[in-house]
């Protein structure tokens, strides 16, 4: 199997509102994405440490995390004994945190390269690393990728199946298509629960918030 891991600072950031377009541009160019569920758990532990500070704000997590899993629900890399094996031989120079070990474990089991903006986390474990938040030359792509808040994908008519790894559905979900009178590309739209989450409003509240997990829910905030 070749393609790309995304870490969760990838995948969070095709639901911002002012998302970055290097980001999503690089995203749609990939011939393969997968995500770990390392990734869902993140998310989901970030919806629960926000359920009473935030409970509407944990909400719209929660179901954006819905969508991400139905989007990628063929492309979700379990932690097997396979993983563990390879994580088993990261060497250990340098402290790794045992999600960002884990990572680059699942990477190497699958012979990915794990896409993040937090290249240096991943120094000396031997995965191959891009930071798609810089401008970076995506791989050409046999299909195309659509968005409408996550990442979804659709095949052209008579395309070939790819063996190399899992198999990836061939109907799009949810694909917001554009008028073809602007002559332009489809547009990444965030889902509605995403776009109505205004980062000022959240800022706003930062200061009164105390520390621990509340540091979570804190960082989930200000960056989707």
């Amino acid at each position: 199997m070749t393609g790309f891991l995304l870490d969760t600072n990838v995948i969070s950031e095709l639901s911002r509102p002012d998302r970055n377009p290097t980001v999503v541009g690089w995203v749609q160019g990939l011939p393969n994405a997968y995500l770990s569920v390392l990734t869902l758990g993140e998310i989901e532990r970030g919806a629960w440490l926000c359920r009473k500070r935030e409970p509407r704000y944990s909400a719209r997590l929660s179901t954006w995390l819905g969508s991400v899993e139905s989007a990628y629900a063929d492309g979700i890399l379990p932690i097997d004994r396979r993983v563990m094996s390879y994580w088993a031989s990261i060497p250990t120079t340098r402290t790794l945190s045992t999600i960002d070990s884990l990572l680059a474990a699942t990477a190497l089991a699958h012979d990915l390269t794990v896409a993040t903006r937090n290249v240096r986390d991943f120094d000396g474990t031997g995965v191959r690393v891009v930071n798609p938040f810089e401008d970076q030359e995506p791989t050409s792509a046999p299909w195309r990728r659509s968005f409408h808040g996550v990442l979804t994908q659709s095949r052209p008519t008579g395309a070939r199946q790819d063996t190399g790894g899992p198999t990836r559905r061939q109907t799009p979900r949810n694909v917001t298509k554009a008028d073809p009178r602007d002559g332009v590309a489809p547009t990444v739209a965030p889902p509605e629960h995403v776009a109505r989450s205004t980062a000022p409003q959240t800022r706003a509240t930062l200061a009164a918030r105390p520390r621990g997990d509340a540091r979570v829910c804190d960082s989930l905030c200000e960056s989707w």
